[in-house]
């Protein structure tokens, strides 16, 4: 008789009743709008989801093994990363010393709305030349937030920095680093315009004139957006 170990491992159960639990509301999202009258229909949203897990693990040993023994063994099933249950054939069962561990385990997986139920926040960026000298050449990063009525978002936080990783693969060699001189970090609207943030870099000039590419990236938050400077054919 062959003998075959199974293993349960906590995580595959999670993630069981978490992907049970997204094919659900997927399908509940993707019921028909209008029913055949053309009335709208109910659309529903599973809120939260409570758990409890009652795992029973039952050991067993001939009723000769040293006391040491056992424990050894259970310590060792108690620090490894799942749990193993070995089946075993066994007609005496008065010959055998069994241990059983009860582990109960609750929660809840809780719906989260995208953004925060919040409108959908969009962001663009923008670089604008201020002055060309032979040495440096300055330039201007814009960014602006709106939501999705178009009406500008202040005092969301707002952070620029230079994209060195997609800079250096665009030219295929590395460029001067900018310099800010000003604050790349900051929050919208402080400068006056509604939902707008604005940075300066100076850009080394030799690497500006010979058409190399300088990629900026700011986001706030989850949000992203980039911008490319480079000089004008």
């Amino acid at each position: 008789m062959s003998i075959q170990t199974n293993a349960l491992a906590l995580h595959e159960i999670l993630l069981s009743i978490s992907d049970s639990l997204n094919k659900a509301q997927i399908q509940l999202r993707n019921m028909p709008a209008y029913d055949e009258y053309g009335r709208p229909n109910t659309i529903y949203q599973l809120p939260y989801l409570d758990f409890n897990l009652e795992v029973i693990s039952e050991f067993a040993a001939p009723a000769g093994t040293s006391p040491a023994m056992k424990s050894a063994q259970l310590a060792q099933v108690a620090t490894g990363n799942f749990l193993k249950f070995v089946p075993f054939a066994a007609t005496d069962y008065s010959k055998l010393s069994k241990n059983k561990i009860t582990s109960v385990i609750s929660g809840r997986f809780i719906a989260v709305l995208p953004n925060d139920g919040l409108q959908q926040v969009y962001m663009s960026c923008q670089a604008t030349l201020l002055k060309e000298t032979t040495t440096s050449v300055t330039y201007q990063v814009i960014v602006r937030l709106r939501n999705a009525t178009s009406d500008p978002l202040d005092g969301q936080r707002v952070e620029v920095n230079f994209d060195r990783q997609n800079s250096d693969s665009i030219n295929g060699s590395a460029v001067a680093d900018p310099v800010f001189t000003s604050q790349k970090d900051g929050f919208t609207g402080i400068a006056g315009t509604p939902g707008e943030f604005v940075t300066t870099v100076i850009l080394n000039a030799a690497d500006y004139q010979a058409g190399k590419t300088f990629i900026f990236v700011a986001n706030s938050g989850t949000v992203f957006s980039s911008a490319g400077i480079s000089r004008p054919n």
